[in-house]
């Protein structure tokens, strides 16, 4: 592989792909390329692969993400830093959390992961954010969503909105 090649994770529908181009290529180029490029409505995100337990400041730095510049190339972008491509993401997701009767509603960015949501939910809900022993938790709604899948994954592409059930995953008896 040539040093100039750059080795990414593109973010579309469905699971995450490796893909790769030029230093020096328009981000514009390399969609077109792969025949991704955002429709009417939708962007382009890239953003920094993230650990798990991140603090919240990381968390807030996350939910402000911002479209990238799809005529800057992938060095001005810091790509090979960054590591992530979020193609056809719509700027903002709704997502409304239910629990016990009750829904929350917030905007998150598409590259928000699910532990902000259930971090989030949490709060709002008036759960205790220690995690307990016994007890974890976890949003679903079609499909089980965990740590730092992004949410734009559990959206149908072009969505602009999801819905999660905040539920207790494990209660061991005895």
């Amino acid at each position: 592989m040539n040093k100039d090649t750059i080795e990414f994770f593109l973010h579309g529908n469905g699971k995450p792909q490796v893909q790769s181009g030029l230093e020096g290529e328009p981000l514009k180029d390399v969609l077109a390329r792969l025949n991704v490029l955002p429709g009417d409505g939708e962007f382009c995100i890239h953003r920094r692969a993230r650990r798990r337990d991140a603090d919240d400041e990381a968390r807030t730095r996350e939910d402000t993400q911002v479209p990238a510049d799809q005529h800057a190339t992938l060095g001005v972008l810091r790509v090979r830093e960054l590591r992530h491509v979020h193609t056809r993401a719509v700027r903002r997701i709704e997502v409304t959390v239910y629990f016990n009767g009750k829904d929350r509603k917030r905007k998150f960015s598409p590259a928000a992961t699910a532990a902000t949501v259930l971090a989030w939910a949490k709060k709002r809900f008036k759960i205790d954010p220690r995690p307990a022993p016994t007890t974890c938790w976890r949003c679903v709604r079609t499909a089980p969503t965990r740590g730092p899948m992004s949410i734009w994954r559990a959206a149908q592409a072009g969505s602009k909105s999801l819905e999660f059930d905040l539920v207790r995953e494990v209660t061991p008896q005895g």
